[in-house]
């Protein structure tokens, strides 16, 4: 997977390009034959962290985005990207891997939640399954940086004694790729419990 050398190489090579607030980083390296490495950020208290389970404002939901758009936007379609190859990391090998987990997973979901999903929502993962692979193999352009696990869990929103008003971690899947579909972030099945929608707003 390789987690802790993308996490590293982001913040060496890409941060300082996008215009998402992270922590800042004071030192990144990494071994890549070990994996040992060494990251040292800025310490985001006193922030709170989301939470996917509970959902979040329609405000939290709005600086969410706003700091998507500030990520996916700086890089829109640059051609330089492709050439990182710990961020380009695309391959036949991978839409494979993903072909042949995501039916697995796909039983599991179903027999967990079940109960509680529409027999609508269930028979389109039923239809989808036998064709995932042609699913995991696409990939429209335009490609720009993308979070690869951009929901709530992952953002650390500002209190009222204080702190950045959100801040973005966890960037060991980052990637690179099409625009995130924004429905997973408030909307995307948590382990242990269903989703949440932003309180006020309706759901993805």
């Amino acid at each position: 997977m390789r987690t802790s050398e993308v996490e590293v190489r982001f913040y060496q090579q890409v941060v300082s390009t996008v215009g998402v607030r992270t922590p800042r980083c004071y030192h990144a390296d990494v071994e890549p034959s070990t994996a040992e490495f060494v990251l040292i950020l800025e310490d985001m208290a006193p922030a709170r962290a989301g939470d996917q389970l509970a959902g979040c404002s329609v405000d939290d939901a709005a600086l969410a985005l706003t700091e998507l758009a500030a990520l996916h936007a700086p890089r829109w379609a640059d051609p330089a990207l492709e050439r990182l190859e710990w961020l380009h990391r695309k391959t036949d090998e991978s839409n494979d891997v993903g072909a042949s987990l995501l039916p697995v997973l796909f039983d599991g979901f179903a027999a967990r939640y079940g109960e509680v999903l529409e027999e609508s929502v269930l028979d389109v993962g039923r239809r989808l399954m036998p064709d995932i692979g042609a699913t995991c193999a696409a990939s429209p352009r335009p490609w720009t940086v993308q979070h690869a696990d951009y929901r709530l869990d992952n953002l650390l929103f500002g209190t009222a004694a204080g702190g950045v008003p959100l801040a973005v971690v966890d960037w060991q899947t980052v990637t690179l790729g099409p625009v995130w579909p924004t429905s997973r972030t408030f909307s995307e099945p948590a382990v242990g419990g269903g989703p949440a929608p932003a309180r006020g707003a309706t759901r993805a």
